[in-house]
């Protein structure tokens, strides 16, 4: 099964950062699920730098351009490139990077590619396989929000939404939210998946955010 990734409406065109395949070097010892990916430790990237929080809705998106990928990502966010780890747990693994808002310690979103020979579960179905586990006690206290198929939205994807609450007692903000997104194109064999890892009391604050960085992920050039 594969692993992998929602508030703040983002304006402006911002800068296109360009990342090349071998990037940022990940520290995160591999990991078997979307949650436990994002719960590794942060590695700054050297053209991110922390300020004072940004007012509610002036967060600027830029272009984050990869070989597998492009994205719309919050400038000022930390960025990881996770590739080679995840490459270590799924031989179907393309690209992953990681980013983290450099003003909330615990606030995670991760954007993985996997290209699959036999093509890819549909997007829906794959998810639900990471909600049995998560409700059969992978993840404390589980409570399922949404899991949903958003295919009829989309133009060509098949794209399934999971999201859910948790507690993680080892986190500083214990109760989290969490959002994932896959969208799929079987044909192509390709995969995009979304992960994000939120304290629960910031979740509509920053679901704006997360679902326009998820519209935006998709193939280059998309």
């Amino acid at each position: 099964m594969v692993a992998a990734l929602g508030a703040l409406l983002a304006v402006g065109t911002g800068l296109a950062l360009t990342v090349p395949r071998e990037g940022l070097q990940g520290l995160w010892a591999p990991q078997e699920s979307p949650v436990e990916a994002g719960e590794g430790p942060a590695s700054p990237s050297p053209t991110h730098s922390a300020g004072p929080l940004p007012p509610v809705g002036e967060v600027e998106l830029g272009a984050l351009e990869h070989d597998h990928f492009t994205a719309r990502v919050p400038q000022d966010w930390q960025s990881t490139d996770t590739t080679d780890e995840a490459q270590e747990n799924n031989d179907a693994a393309v690209a992953r990077f990681t980013l983290r808002d450099p003003y909330v310690e615990d606030l995670t979103l991760v954007l993985s590619v996997y290209h699959h020979e036999d093509g890819p579960k549909p997007g829906v179905e794959g998810l639900r396989g990471w909600e049995q586990g998560y409700a059969e006690g992978g993840l404390e206290d589980w409570q399922l929000l949404v899991l949903e198929d958003l295919s009829s939205e989309s133009e060509g994807w098949d794209i399934g939404s999971l999201e859910g609450l948790h507690t993680n007692s080892a986190r500083e903000e214990s109760e989290r939210w969490l959002l994932e997104q896959r969208k799929v194109r079987a044909e192509e064999g390709a995969e995009y998946f979304l992960f994000a890892n939120v304290p629960a009391h910031l979740r509509e604050e920053y679901r704006p955010l997360v679902e326009e960085v998820a519209d935006s992920f998709g193939p280059p050039g998309a």
